[in-house]
């Protein structure tokens, strides 16, 4: 059997342009919005490229996931701990793509030990997943890279790119997108919802169709 492949997308990655001005001054008590204003003068920026790039893959990937039940549209990232471990219940090995701004693999963390004091959180997530083989990021030319050696080699075949061709020919079994509203600006909500849109009313129901016509051509061939 072929390894399993889990496409993972933040959508904060669009936010490449301006991301890095407000970044480092949000925590779990000043979100972006609120910060923008106490900060009037900062004019943030996305990028409607990768924007448009993450609309057309991102269809087509979704297009050819074989089970509705294996796409799921979130707000923060570290829901996808429950998605992969619980909801999915992957026993299997996998390979983890995530196209994110942030590696989310431990900010700040010198030791796994680090991790299990942070507890499971949007910028730690990685570390909290079963089964994992391979983990590869995709993030921005502006993202943090550096890692604790321990944390680092705590990832399984971790590697990192700015290409986001890569996925282009993956064949994907699951995925999932977060908003990440504390680092995506409400007035780049729309474009969230656009894509949310369109893979829950326009490519999610016809997954169903084809499922529906699937069973019953099963059921005809049984008779």
């Amino acid at each position: 059997m072929s390894e399993i492949n889990i496409l993972s997308v933040d959508f904060d990655w669009i936010m490449e342009p301006s991301i890095n001005i407000y970044n480092n001054q949000i925590d779990e008590l000043k979100a972006i919005d609120q910060l923008l204003e106490e900060n009037t003068g900062i004019t943030i920026k996305a990028d409607n490229k990768k924007f448009y790039t993450l609309f057309t893959l991102i269809s087509i990937i979704c297009n050819e996931i074989d089970d509705p039940n294996h796409i799921i549209i979130a707000d923060n990232h570290q829901e996808i701990v429950n998605a992969i471990n619980t909801q999915w219940n992957i026993q299997d090995k996998y390979t983890l793509y995530n196209i994110d701004h942030h590696h989310d693999c431990g900010y700040g963390a010198q030791t796994l030990k680090d991790i299990e004091t942070q507890k499971i959180q949007c910028g730690n997530w990685v570390h909290w997943i079963k089964n994992i083989n391979k983990y590869i990021w995709i993030n921005n030319k502006n993202s943090e890279v550096n890692l604790a050696s321990e944390i680092l080699n705590a990832i399984p075949n971790y590697q990192m790119s700015y290409d986001i061709n890569l996925i282009r020919n993956v064949k994907f079994d699951y995925f999932f997108m977060c908003l990440s509203p504390g680092w995506t600006p409400k007035e780049f909500w729309p474009l969230f919802d656009t894509l949310s849109f369109t893979i829950k009313e326009i490519i999610i129901p016809k997954l169903l169709v084809s499922q529906e016509e699937l069973t019953d051509a099963n059921a005809i061939y049984r008779a």
